[in-house]
């Protein structure tokens, strides 16, 4: 009986030692982990601050580049209207002095020649397109315009445009 009660006791101190040194590790092993949370919030806050003033900075600039060419944008504005007025003084100023030569017996005749001349084009155009048509239509068609040369047209098909 006294040896069990030696090897209780003996029990009993182990598992008194063995729980304290778990509480004890325990313990520790708790401080590291609120250690490493402080250390991780503390991270995360200055990072968090660092963009945000990344971005404010950012803003900030934006808005301040809006502004510069909004004011750029009002002095270009101005600058184009005046330029635009010169231009159109100009061009009214080269209309008037255009105006007189076509207005006189020679520009009109000028004109009409020109206008008979598109005229002259736009019938030789469609004729070279009937006979492209009719040579891709057929062959027998292909070969009476091959075998006639008077049928096809002249070498220059627009001897007026150049």
């Amino acid at each position: 009986m006294e040896i069990e009660q030696k090897y209780e006791r003996k029990m009993r101190a182990l598992r008194d030692e063995l729980d304290l040194r778990r509480k004890t590790e325990l313990h520790e092993v708790e401080e590291r982990k609120n250690a490493q949370i402080n250390t991780l919030m503390r991270n995360h806050e200055k990072a968090f601050s660092d963009i945000k003033n990344y971005y404010n900075d950012i803003t900030l600039n934006n808005l301040a580049l809006i502004n510069t060419l909004k004011v750029t944008l009002g002095i270009l504005t101005l600058s184009d209207v005046m330029e635009m007025k010169t231009m159109l003084h100009r061009t009214s100023g080269w209309s008037c002095k255009l105006n007189g030569p076509i207005a006189s017996d020679v520009g009109q005749r000028i004109v009409a020649q020109l206008g008979c001349n598109v005229r002259c084009i736009g019938v030789r155009r469609t004729m070279y397109r009937n006979v492209n048509k009719c040579i891709q239509e057929g062959p027998a068609v292909a070969s009476i315009v091959r075998d006639d040369p008077s049928t096809l047209p002249g070498d220059d098909p627009f001897p007026h445009a150049h």
